[in-house]
């Protein structure tokens, strides 16, 4: 995962995930967090992807458990293949983005992401 910082605590990090052929809902990033934040956005290529899905977003609110912030559905070719996530909130606790196909995929797929957010002191 490489990351980097412009300007004043601007952050992007990018990666590729590996959905295995387990399925399930599984994290593709998350970011681990004890001080303020601004999470501006997520962008998920899911190109390689071979069966309809759901993003979620999550927060931790409480230090120990997740909450459900905004879900999206991603239908194979009907939508873009990029799905870009207008995050814009503010956090003091870990946040993460899960996958979630609805059919098995058959194999493990290739997922890179773009997850960009600001320290805020």
């Amino acid at each position: 995962m490489a990351a980097f910082a412009w300007g004043k605590g601007l952050v992007i990090k990018t990666g590729i995930f590996s959905y295995t052929d387990a399925g399930g809902e599984q994290t593709v990033y998350e970011l681990s967090n004890d001080n303020n934040k601004i999470i501006h956005s997520a962008f998920l290529d899911l190109f390689t992807m071979a069966q309809n899905g759901t993003i979620k977003v999550y927060c931790k609110i409480d230090g120990t458990n997740y909450r459900e912030f905004m879900s999206k559905s991603f239908t194979v070719a009907t939508d873009s293949d990029g799905v870009f996530i207008d995050l814009n909130f503010a956090v003091v606790r870990a946040v993460k983005i899960t996958y979630t196909e609805e059919s098995n995929e058959g194999t493990a797929r290739a997922i890179p992401y773009i997850f960009s957010y600001e320290n805020r002191a």
